[in-house]
């Protein structure tokens, strides 16, 4: 498998995160005990994996503590996806291209000026946060890009 491919990248990601490498059947073994799922009845279930690990996935990251200190997940909670559900989209759109884009535009992973403006140092005020494309002076946030920019 190439070093980008999908599961190698998960499984690698798993591997740094929990510092594992003794093997995938511990591996799987300790992932399922992180997050909560009894590997028992998982694996007696096995048409039901994947609900069992969404909801447990849903409730660990829905939390109100996690939510409080990450903004965009708060956002793409509150805003784009509350109930953590695949997007039909995904299987609409064939092009990788334009896929990316809407998930950068519903994760706030863009290039706009609300993204933007906090990699500044010092971060740049909300109001001076403007379209410099068009001639208005809105906030280029996802709400002037999508409804209101003429392009």
């Amino acid at each position: 498998m190439g070093d980008q491919i999908l599961p190698k990248t998960a499984l690698k990601s798993n591997q740094d995160q929990l510092r594992l490498k003794r093997g995938w059947y511990k591996d799987a073994t300790t992932w399922l005990n992180h997050w909560g799922i009894d590997k028992n009845s998982t694996l007696q279930d096995i048409n039901n994996i994947r609900i069992i690990i969404t909801s447990k996935f849903k409730e660990k990251m829905w939390d109100k503590k996690v939510l409080e200190v990450k903004r965009k997940l708060q956002y793409y909670k509150e805003v784009i996806n509350p109930n953590l559900e695949v997007q039909n989209y995904l299987f609409v759109l064939t092009s990788s291209k334009k896929k990316i884009n809407i998930a950068k535009i519903r994760t706030n992973s863009h290039e706009l000026h609300s993204e933007t403006g906090r990699w500044t140092i010092p971060k740049m005020p909300w109001v001076e946060r403007t379209c410099h494309l068009c001639e208005s002076t809105n906030f280029e946030g996802e709400r002037h890009f999508l409804l209101y920019f003429p392009a």
